[in-house]
């Protein structure tokens, strides 16, 4: 499961979490825990690759070192905050939280699979439109 959310460019972590609780029945401080070994494997694997990787338009490494220079504190001071509060906020607090968050995914992710639902409607009709006229004349 993680190498497909990770192959579809998710991480894997906001999925990853509720399917360690709810199927293999952690609980939930140590299901983040296992998320986050579960990640850094992936992560690794993926850098790993990238760095072998070329980016034939620009002549250089396909990764963004001045990107990446940006987002990494960001990262850490995020995962730092999200540790201490782990350890402040009850188990069942932070299964709330979880939860809410993978509400909110899947809406957003939904929200937006059928605004290009529609996009790709209308292209196609627009598509087959061209196609009957060119037929015509």
């Amino acid at each position: 499961m993680a190498g497909l959310f990770m192959a579809g460019g998710m991480g894997g972590g906001a999925m990853m979490v509720p399917i360690l609780i709810y199927l293999f029945k952690y609980h939930s401080k140590a299901a983040i825990y296992n998320a986050y070994a579960i990640i850094f494997g992936g992560a690794s694997g993926n850098f790993l690759y990238s760095l072998m990787e070329k980016d034939y338009d620009l002549g250089g490494p396909q990764i963004n070192y001045d990107v990446a220079a940006l987002t990494i504190p960001c990262l850490l001071s995020g995962t730092l905050i999200g540790v201490r509060l782990n350890y402040a906020f009850p188990e069942t607090l932070i299964l709330l939280f979880l939860t809410m968050l993978v509400i909110f995914t899947l809406y957003k992710i939904l929200r937006r699979a059928i605004r290009l639902k529609g996009e790709e409607d209308l292209a196609f009709k627009k598509e087959r439109e061209n196609e009957l006229n060119k037929d015509e004349g």
